[in-house]
Order: structure tokens, then sequence, then C-alpha cells
């Protein structure tokens, strides 16, 4: 099955920081990719599949925003885990953002990480 026909929405490819915390431990991340409801992301860490975890976004002028989300898929090589997971616990300001990111042909986020 094609994983694309699965998406419910939009996704857009990004690089941006972020911390995982999960078992009191917090770990760095690169974000790969943001939608409505999902993001993906490297770690050096594994998970299984259906554990639940807080991220944490640092997007422009070091705004913070946390987020629960539930491993979906992870895909493992000798470099980096490459992890899809659905936001379980989405805040308010996460959805402001994300809906701005998607409108925007260039977003204040990606300005950020250009400069």
């Amino acid at each position: 099955m094609n994983i694309q026909n699965k998406r419910q929405h939009e996704r857009k490819h990004v690089r941006l920081k972020g911390n995982l915390i999960s078992e009191k431990v917090q770990r760095k991340i690169t974000l790969v990719d943001l939608s409505e409801n999902g993001l993906g992301f490297l770690t050096d860490h594994t998970h299984k599949i259906g554990d639940v975890i807080d991220v944490e976004l640092t997007l422009a002028h070091n705004c913070v925003i946390n987020l629960k989300v539930e491993i979906k898929n992870m895909i493992t090589d000798i470099f980096a885990n490459r992890i899809g997971a659905k936001i379980v616990e989405m805040p308010k300001n996460y959805l402001d953002y994300i809906q701005q990111f998607f409108q925007k042909r260039r977003s204040p986020l990606m300005q950020t990480l250009s400069a």
C-alpha cells in the first residue's frame, strides 16, 4: 500500500530543532516534516510503535511548543532513526502555527532557518 494514500493531512518538509522527552530523559531531535496531525523526526534513540512521548518544538524567536505524540512508524539505519508520530495532545498554539505555516509561501519558520 502506498503510504501517501494513508495521509490525512498535507505535510511540509522542515529542518527544526527539538527535544524528545522520554522516561525523564531529554534527547535532541531534528524535525524533518510537519503536518496538522503529525510529525517526523530523526533521533539516535529507538522507541516502540505505540509509545507515547513528549516532543518540544523550538520555533523562531525561541518559541517552544510542547506536544504529546504516539510513535506510528520507525525506520532504523546506522546513522539515525527516522520516526513518524501522530499528535495525541495538540495545544492551540501548534494548530495556529501549522495553519499559518501551510498558508504562507515562505513562513517565518523557513526565514529563520535560512538566516
